[in-house]
């Protein structure tokens, strides 16, 4: 082998060696500490991380951890399997705030995108095969259910006053659950398009329900206050009904037209929302 060929993989071959030294002495407990005091920080979520490694992939080098969980301030508990993390390309580190791409799995389905300690926190990225059953929807509408799996992207992040962003999904063969309608509903396809922040809380630019029963659209805003539970609602639901389930509708006080159709307005608090 030439000197010098034979002079550069000697320097290669070393410095892969100390590389793996430092990777393999790194304390990697006191970073577990350091992020879970970092998202705490910026969002509020309390962090803890089973185990944290070492992760190599054609981006670089990143971190893979597994067996965490998330505890909002509300209570709620989210467990995720694993978490595969590494420095995002993006301009905000030039801005003081930090990057992070992740991809994480769990059993509520699976995520990929960037998340942004920027003071508060920020999430833009999609989700996969997520299961609606294992949402906290009982936080944002009480006494109301979701079953079925969805395909999400999500763009929020937290500002002075909330959340601010907005999510689009779609989900397939599941079924819906709301206090103000009398039955569960089945459905075949159901979508929506939601901005969170400015004048309300969340503005439903649309949410629409395909199924075999009947088809729904809602339209929108829940105001904003200082107790979630109070938030006030101003939604106008539109219902096309199939023959079998209009008298259904009307014994819970629904009136019906000819053609099937029935429109409810919806005003009150997320706690107690009033039909007419």
């Amino acid at each position: 082998m030439p000197q010098p060929l034979k002079g550069a993989g000697i320097a290669l071959a070393g410095a892969a060696l100390i590389a793996g030294f430092i990777v393999a002495g790194f304390p990697y407990d006191r970073l577990s500490e350091y992020i879970e005091a970092e998202v705490q920080r910026a969002t509020g979520v309390a962090l803890a991380i089973g185990t944290l490694e070492p992760s190599l992939g054609f981006a670089g080098l990143g971190l893979q951890a597994s067996d965490l969980s998330l505890r909002w301030p509300e209570g709620e508990l989210l467990a995720l399997d694993t978490a595969r993390l590494r420095p995002a390309w993006s301009l905000s580190w030039l801005r003081g705030a930090p990057a992070i791409r992740a991809r994480v799995a769990g059993p509520l389905g699976e995520a990929d995108g960037t998340f942004t300690l920027n003071g508060f926190g920020a999430w833009n990225g999609d989700f996969h095969d997520l299961d609606l059953a294992g949402l906290p929807i009982e936080l944002v509408w009480p006494n109301a259910e979701l079953e079925g799996f969805a395909e999400a992207f999500v763009d929020l992040r937290m500002g002075d006053a909330g959340l601010e962003g907005r999510v689009t999904f779609e989900a397939q063969d599941g079924a819906v659950v709301l206090p103000i309608l009398p039955t569960a509903l089945p459905y075949d396809g159901l979508s929506g398009d939601i901005e969170f922040g400015g004048k309300a809380l969340a503005d439903v630019k649309s949410l629409a329900l395909a199924g075999p029963l009947l088809n729904a659209e809602v339209t929108g805003s829940v105001g904003h206050a200082p107790v979630l539970a109070d938030a006030p609602l101003s939604l106008s639901v539109v219902v096309r009904s199939q023959p079998g389930v209009r008298p259904l509708l009307e014994s819970a006080g629904l009136r019906v037209k000819p053609d099937g159709s029935s429109r409810i307005i919806v005003s009150g608090t997320t706690s107690n929302p009033v039909r007419r």
